[in-house]
């Protein structure tokens, strides 16, 4: 977590207007991508931690792939509304990360972020040539995670 929060700092730094700098932003949300890539493949560590007696002896936290996601995305697509380049490469990465996903609750963690990726920019971005490409690039997710749900 603390390097997905890493990234999404300089990111978020990268887009700030005194800085505007949306190629650094979107550089950092491919290596976030390449990140969580590899976390759609693996599972994640019990919470629990016992002795060699077997006893109980920590509880962690749960981390799962949606509360990295969130850290990964949010505050970047809440950074970025009024802009297309930085949305649409959020969008293209979570087709990608889409193409990956095979547990039901990470499909459902990339869906809620293309939604709330989308709606952003539904909101900000009166264009209608842009706003179709949102449109576009957001029912392409929806479709490769109905699809993947069907065959997995």
């Amino acid at each position: 977590m603390f390097n997905v929060r890493q990234l999404e700092e300089v990111a978020l730094r990268a887009l700030s207007p005194g800085i505007n700098d949306p190629a650094t932003a979107i550089a950092c949300i491919n290596r976030l991508t390449i990140a969580l890539g590899l976390l759609l493949r693996r599972s994640f560590p019990s919470t629990s931690y016992y002795n060699d007696s077997q006893q109980l002896r920590l509880v962690v936290k749960p981390l799962n792939f949606e509360d990295i996601a969130d850290t990964a995305f949010a505050q970047i697509r809440q950074c970025c509304p009024h802009t297309l380049s930085v949305p649409l490469c959020l969008l293209n990465n979570v087709l990608m990360l889409s193409k990956q996903a095979i547990r039901t609750t990470d499909k459902k963690a990339l869906e809620k972020h293309a939604v709330l990726i989308a709606n952003a920019c539904f909101d900000n971005i009166n264009e209608p040539t842009d706003r179709k490409k949102i449109e576009q690039k957001l029912n392409a997710i929806k479709e490769v995670l109905q699809h993947r749900s069907r065959t997995v």
